[in-house]
């Protein structure tokens, strides 16, 4: 027995210092009456309203809100939300989006996100069993206001471990931020197959600034519903950064979805440059099922250059051209869409504003085409 006490005190993990005491109750009432006292109140930074800050947490609030005024020589024109036959040209409120972050000690985070814009009905035109069809307001496929909902673990070196609601690391596009989009709207494939939130985990990986990488698992059925299977999805997606103003990536989701659950894929590559004050961006995404439609096979791409015509503190004007075509299901012909933008941002930074002014010349493969044109207002906090 006085061996063992002995290789105790004298062991290389026990003998040299001694634990750490456990503090008392008002030793831990007096550090958060300190953290409380040198907590800052509310003010308005570059990520939003902060509203709680010291060394122990932080607590933020962001806002992005988009209205916009679009007009179509086609209408119908479901390929930009215009489902009523009526209406060439109106209003609408695209994204009314508010975000409530917080984090403890850099070390666990949470992000709660909400669009009210979701739960506005959509015009649809109805057909009864007697062949009559009338236009009435339809609330949408996802009408719930809830986007994200995160936490994240940052307790491994160079990695996130984030569950939840979220984005799907999948398109350059689709995964980022909407308020730092360069159009109005995203490229139609991005909108059908790169855009996807859903609930799940993933893991994020950041070893060297070269290199970045998302591994995650989903249930696959999208935001806001249960899953219908024990199968899940995978999602991998990996980028690389050469130099700093140029980087690739490429990604992959693999999964089943809907009831009896149909196979689900999607892939893309992508490509990002800038040069001074130019910057070249392009994708090409591929996929079968989810947004495709059940049994069919889709495809698309596109590519777009921006330049900063005026870059001040105050005032930035970027001048945009962009071109893409999809092809909603590639064992028919004849259904493939070409599309063209040009487009005009003026950003005001200290208002944390943009307006954009788009026009777009859509041109089917078949007989038809139709333009389109959209006043953006975006007010990002």
């Amino acid at each position: 027995m006085p061996l063992l006490w002995s290789m105790f005190l004298h062991s290389p993990s026990w003998g040299k210092e001694a634990p750490p005491p456990i503090p008392t109750r008002e030793e831990i009432q007096t550090i958060v009456r300190e953290t409380v006292a040198e907590s800052t109140g509310p003010k308005i930074t570059e990520e939003g309203l902060q509203l709680v800050s010291s060394h122990l947490w932080k607590v933020m609030l962001a806002g992005l809100f988009q209205a916009w005024y679009q007009w179509s020589d086609d209408a119908p024109n479901t390929t930009y939300g215009m489902t009523n036959p009526n209406a060439h040209h109106m209003f609408r409120l695209r994204r009314t989006e508010l975000k409530l972050t917080g984090s403890f000690r850099d070390k666990l985070s949470f992000t709660v996100m909400i669009d009210p814009t979701k739960s506005l009905f959509q015009n649809q035109t109805l057909t009864d069993s007697a062949g009559n069809t009338v236009v009435a307001a339809q609330p949408r496929a996802d009408g719930s206001i809830l986007q994200d909902l995160v936490l994240t673990f940052r307790y491994i070196p160079y990695h996130d471990v984030a569950i939840g609601q979220m984005k799907m690391p999948t398109s350059l596009e689709g995964f980022g931020s909407s308020a730092k989009l360069a159009f109005a709207e995203r490229a139609i494939v991005t909108r059908q197959i790169g855009e996807r939130r859903d609930l799940g985990l993933v893991v994020t990986g950041k070893p060297i600034p070269q290199l970045h990488y998302e591994l995650g698992i989903f249930n696959g059925e999208g935001p806001n519903a249960f899953d219908r299977g024990d199968f899940k999805d995978l999602v991998g997606r990996i980028t690389i950064r050469p130099l700093k103003a140029l980087h690739f990536a490429g990604w992959y989701h693999r999964g089943r979805i809907g009831d009896p659950e149909s196979p689900n894929y999607r892939y893309g590559a992508e490509a990002r440059a800038t040069m001074g004050r130019f910057v070249l961006q392009g994708e090409y995404l591929r996929g079968s099922g989810g947004g495709c439609g059940t049994g069919m096979r889709c495809h698309g791409a596109y590519g777009f250059v921006s330049a900063d015509v005026i870059k001040k503190e105050r005032l930035g004007v970027q001048a945009l051209g962009r071109f893409e075509f999809f092809d909603p299901d590639r064992g028919v012909g004849n259904d493939i869409r070409y599309a063209s933008t040009l487009g005009v941002n003026l950003l005001l930074p200290d208002h944390h504003a943009k307006i954009q002014v788009n026009y777009t010349e859509t041109e089917f493969e078949g007989p038809g085409r139709n333009h389109a044109a959209f006043l953006a207002v975006q007010f990002a906090l």
